[in-house]
């Protein structure tokens, strides 16, 4: 991998992640009841990472990649945290991946890739081959969307945003590259020193419904699309930056020492540019919101989750309206949570600071 190909898959997965914003009204319905289902309780049902992300299925159970020193890539937890499987195998072989990012857990099985390889894997919970493809060009997949992979690729022009066809690997643009959202807001980017690799604005890319949703979280401005790639509308929000908290920003440096660690990057000079950048957001704005933008519950209300303080926070839209804003109790949140029909799954640092676990999931449900 690439010392610009590690940056981006390090903003994008592990870390951070000329139009003129139209304003959103707010609606007059309800939000929605956000409760606690439950809290993975050990060292073996919980991430080893804030930088983890953990993928919840529609029926509520979970998916994350499993400790280094795990027999396995991939833990399985069943909707009430208690261990399921233990699924993926390091190598080059068939079926094998070199590291796992969960993309999706459902009635098609887990969805696993391997950005070492550009490789996507597809493994029943008896850790069984399902299917095996790689990507026909660099592409890295945050959702399973429409029965295709959305994510991001990084190319010599800027970023693009693409689809990719699960069964042949075939990807192609559903964004055109000339989108002015998507050439005035993310510019292509300079990665000539760390400091321009720290600043680099990274896409965030969800989905709402049918729609695909690009957004950047500076700004708060999220233009969602139609799935032949046409503008339908812009949500935005004029609130004041965000702040990072103390705990938050002692977990981004930790964090982003797991992920140099991850990608074969780590070393004293390169750890203390990624140091030193990591607090300089201490002076700078910060995202209201991450790699993953909005995605939508089972009741297609679009779901905004971000950083606030050393905490989150859950906007709600619904029909193009601002619903409201939700307070999640998540120390140190670093915007890595997933959503899928009526469970919300973040990745959280354990509420006591004697707990001697890097992070845990939290499990909520949606009604």
């Amino acid at each position: 991998m690439n010392r610009t190909s590690w940056a981006f898959c390090c903003l994008a997965h592990g870390v951070l992640l000329g139009c003129a914003p139209d304003k959103v009204e707010t609606a007059s319905g309800g939000l929605p009841t956000l409760a606690l289902h439950h809290v993975t309780n050990d060292i073996e049902t919980s991430p080893n990472s804030m930088a983890e992300r953990a993928i919840v299925g529609p029926d509520g159970k979970l998916v994350f990649a499993a400790d280094r020193e795990s027999d396995w890539l991939v833990t399985v937890l069943d909707s009430n945290g208690a261990f399921l499987a233990g699924l993926g195998r390091r190598g080059s072989g068939p079926g094998e991946m070199q590291m796992a990012q969960v993309i999706s857990i459902g009635d098609e099985g887990v969805t696993m890739f391997d950005p070492v390889q550009q490789r996507l894997v597809i493994a029943g919970l008896d850790d069984s081959l399902h299917s095996q493809v790689t990507f026909t060009e660099q592409f890295f997949p945050f959702h399973r969307w429409q029965g295709q992979l959305l994510g991001l690729s990084l190319g010599p022009a800027g970023f693009r945003v693409m689809v990719a066809d699960i069964a042949t690997g075939k990807t192609r643009d559903i964004v055109p590259p000339s989108d002015s959202f998507l050439t005035t807001t993310f510019p292509k980017p300079q990665l000539t020193s760390q400091a321009e690799m720290m600043a680099m604005r990274v896409p965030g890319v969800g989905y709402l419904g049918d729609k695909l949703v690009v957004g950047e979280g500076h700004s708060y401005r999220l233009m969602v699309y139609n799935a032949d790639g046409t503008t339908d509308h812009l949500l935005s929000r004029d609130i004041p930056p965000a702040v990072l908290g103390k705990v938050r920003l002692e977990a981004q440096i930790k964090t982003m020492r797991d992920a140099m660690n991850r990608f074969g990057a780590a070393g004293p000079e390169m750890e203390s540019q990624m140091e030193a950048a990591i607090k300089s957001f201490t002076e700078r704005k910060i995202p209201h919101f991450g790699a993953l933008a909005l995605l939508s519950d089972s009741a297609d209300r679009g779901w905004v989750i971000g950083s606030v303080g050393d905490s989150a926070f859950a906007d709600i839209f619904t029909e193009g309206q601002y619903l409201g804003r939700l307070g999640i109790a998540c120390r140190g949140f670093n915007e890595q949570w997933s959503l899928s029909g009526n469970w919300l799954a973040m990745v959280c640092m354990p509420d006591d600071p004697e707990d001697d676990r890097d992070a845990l999931i939290k499990v909520f449900h949606i009604s």
